[in-house]
Parts: C-alpha cells; structure tokens; sequence
C-alpha cells in the first residue's frame, strides 16, 4: 500500500536525523491521504508541522506557502506551533532573517519537534554563511550575528572557524568567499522524541 510505504519512509528519514527527501515523502502521503474519507483527517494534524518543517529546512519558501493554503483550517486551529512555524515562514518570505531567527529560538517548541527546529535553524544558517561570504568584503560583528542567528560571540567563533578575519577593533569581519560549513549533528535522544512524535503513522 503507498500510504503505508510513504508513512514508513517518513518513519525512517525522521529517525535518521538526515531530513533530505523529507518534503518529497511528505507530498506522497499527502497525495495518498486525500483521497481518505474525513474521519481519516485529525491522524494527519502532526504531518501538517513535519511537511511544513521540511519545506523550511529546503527553503522552499513557494511550496510551504502552497501548503499553508491548503492546510485545512481545523489542523492550523489545533496546533499552536503550526502557527507559530507559519509565523518564521512568513518572515522568510518577507527577508526579515533577524525576526525568523528569533522566533526559532525564542519559541518554546516542544520537545518532539525538537530536532526539525534545529534541522531549520542549521540551514538557515548555513545560507547566511553562504550569504555573507559571497556578498560582503566586511561586515560589522552585530549585523553577522543578525544574519547568521548567532550571539556576537558565537559569531566570532564560527567566524574563526570559517577562516574569516576580525579586525584589530573586534566589531569588523572580513569574510573569506564562499566556504562550505557544516552544522553539528543532531542528537540522538531528540531524534528519538521526534520518531515518537510521528508514530501515529503505524496506525
């Protein structure tokens, strides 16, 4: 059965806490449980937050907005973190990289869903790495920190990392081009928690 296929490559890409693909499986499941009847619709809730979490972690901005719409009302109205990842959605449509990175970390996400926060605010953070290389020659500390969702200290550390240059001052940075960085992996125990979140799925 491809509903059932679908649902246990979600199982399976959740648990690896590699959620590349992630997206395409969820539109699979997606596709197949719209043609359920709707007493088969309030399981779905948690997919509606995993799929929409997927779309951020790719930056697929287009889609997670073509989602949202067609999310159904009664999902959005239960799931207050639903709404709150709707909320860093639309500040990253919008640009507003500071507000989406505040949000990410400021939220208080439960546990379970832990790990694709984290998986969000990785890639997130990976493309302003990526932004910041290849369009600043400099860049003052604080407006690095802004971008890359980071205290000013973090910043100077990754900074480090990156190979990038601070000034004698402290405040300025002189980016290096374009440099592949990659986030730490993430934890076990959350992955675990995450899984849980969608067991639903072997029902």
């Amino acid at each position: 059965m491809a509903e059932l296929s679908a649902a246990l490559e979600i199982k399976r890409i959740l648990n690896s806490g590699n959620f590349t693909g992630l997206a395409k499986v969820c539109e699979a499941l997606e596709l197949e449980c719209s043609e359920a009847p709707p007493t088969a619709v309030a399981p779905m809730e948690p997919l509606w937050f995993v799929h929409l979490a997927a779309y951020l972690v790719e930056s697929d901005l287009d889609n997670a907005r073509f989602l949202w719409k067609r999310t159904p009302p009664a999902a959005k109205a239960a799931n207050a973190e639903l709404q709150q990842l709707w909320e860093v959605a639309r500040y990253l449509w919008s640009k507003n990289y500071p507000a989406a990175h505040h949000a990410l970390a400021t939220v208080q996400w439960s546990p379970e869903v832990v790990p694709l926060i984290a998986a969000i605010r990785s890639s997130l953070t990976q493309r302003a790495v990526q932004l910041v290389s290849n369009a600043y020659s400099s860049i003052s500390v604080n407006h690095a920190a802004n971008l890359l969702g980071l205290s000013p200290p973090e910043t100077i550390q990754l900074a480090e990392e990156l190979g990038w240059r601070l000034d004698h001052s402290g405040a300025m940075l002189m980016p290096r081009l374009s440099q592949q960085w990659h986030p730490p992996d993430l934890d076990l125990q959350h992955l675990n928690k995450l899984t849980n979140y969608v067991i639903f799925l072997d029902s």
